[in-house]
């Protein structure tokens, strides 16, 4: 039995939709991440579950009941939010105990809940504490504690790590999925940071904005591994990833018997076996335009003898073991929002010629800046394609 089944759920404000054909299915034990732009519904989808927010059209199930109309405080489901929520003039063992406190349970067993709960988070030494005397990171402890305590169905999360320094993020983190490992209590948790979506989540959906995206939110809802590595679109494409993925307009052109990628000065000749029928169709229409993805650690110096392209460096940041450069190409950027359906859009972004920042990630530490020129080279078999007028991948690596 799944933990958490959403069918053709839709979410009215006004007349406006917010929220539109969703269809999700939560496994027992799954640590789902909620991710996208601001806007695409993510926040509401969460509080959809909770309860706190009332369903316009669809079904929800949670452990198999239909919970459409089952009040917030019967739904077995504990959240944790961004802001921590804590009562100020509370002890950090009272803000953990209140629900007990307040569900009937007796002084001795709120007291060994509460206790066991701390020793797990590491709060054992700070339970006569107030919020005041915590740092964020402790705050943050005593919310998801306060959530753990109540043995909930699911915990949902919303943005809890953002208030946090980037430095104590990648500590919770880890100790998020520690727990979760330790629980196995089924997690659904939304964040914007794309990182974080890929290093927690079992499986991770991806959400558009409902103007933007057509039927549904819902853009692709896979692994991890299966966003970075075969994204369903373009959207997920250079929404996925830090830094994010070049998205480029190119033409695809057959050179007597083999593909070519051209992209002004930087012609990219594919391999004999990249040339899929997708690809060779794209190639046979009149314009022959196609959407290319190339993540910037697949543009490096290009090897001696290499296919390469001479460009010159626009910007340049020393990252330690690696520099983080961009150069500029004479085609257009095709933004990861943009709509495909809108034919003038379209046909305008078709004709522009303009210089766009192209970013790579380069190894080394090389004694690169602004204005040198460099000889670089794109790995032919790591290009992303994407059907100029759907946006819709074609046969991604």
């Amino acid at each position: 039995m799944s933990a958490i089944d959403i069918r053709g759920l839709g979410k009215h404000y006004a007349g406006t939709d917010v929220l539109r054909q969703v269809d999700l299915t939560i496994d027992e034990g799954e640590f789902i991440v909620l991710v996208g732009p601001s806007g695409c519904g993510k926040s509401t989808l969460l509080r959809i579950i909770a309860g706190l927010e009332d369903i316009s059209e669809g079904e929800l199930y949670i452990g198999g009941l239909l919970s459409n109309a089952v009040k917030a405080r019967a739904r077995n489901v504990a959240m944790v939010f961004q802001s921590y929520a804590l009562y100020p003039h509370m002890t950090v063992e009272e803000n953990i105990g209140f629900a007990l406190k307040v569900a009937g349970l007796s002084k001795a067993e709120r007291h060994r809940r509460v206790r066991d709960v701390a020793r797990s988070l590491g709060l054992e030494n700070l339970l006569q504490r107030k919020p005041k005397a915590l740092s964020g990171g402790q705050r943050q402890r005593v919310a998801i504690g306060r959530a753990i305590v109540r043995h909930p169905k699911v915990f949902l999360m919303d943005e809890p790590l953002s208030n946090l320094d980037a430095k104590l993020r990648v500590e919770m983190r880890a100790e998020m999925r520690a727990l979760h490992s330790r629980l196995g209590v089924t997690t659904v948790y939304v964040t914007h940071d794309q990182v974080e979506a890929l290093t927690l989540g079992t499986r991770v959906a991806v959400l558009r904005p409902i103007g933007e995206s057509g039927n549904t939110n819902v853009q692709q809802f896979a692994t991890p591994t299966e966003l970075f590595e075969r994204p369903h679109n373009v959207f997920v494409a250079g929404f996925m990833g830090s830094p994010p993925m070049n998205i480029l307009l190119a033409r695809l052109v057959r050179r007597g018997g083999a593909l070519e990628i051209s992209m002004g000065d930087i012609v990219i000749a594919l391999p004999q076996a990249m040339q899929s029928q997708a690809l060779a169709d794209a190639a046979g229409r009149a314009d022959g335009y196609i959407v290319i993805g190339v993540r910037p650690a697949d543009i490096g110096v290009a090897p001696p003898g290499g296919v390469a392209f001479n460009t010159r460096i626009t910007d340049m940041e020393m990252l330690g073991d690696h520099s983080s450069v961009s150069f500029s190409a004479r085609t257009p950027a095709v933004p990861f929002d943009f709509d495909f359906t809108a034919k003038d859009v379209y046909t305008s972004l078709l004709g522009g010629s303009s210089l766009t920042k192209i970013s790579a990630r380069l190894e080394g530490r090389l004694r690169l800046r602004a204005n040198d020129e460099v000889s670089l080279a794109i790995d032919p078999a790591r290009i992303y394609f994407f059907d100029a007028q759907t946006g819709l991948a074609l046969g991604n690596p």
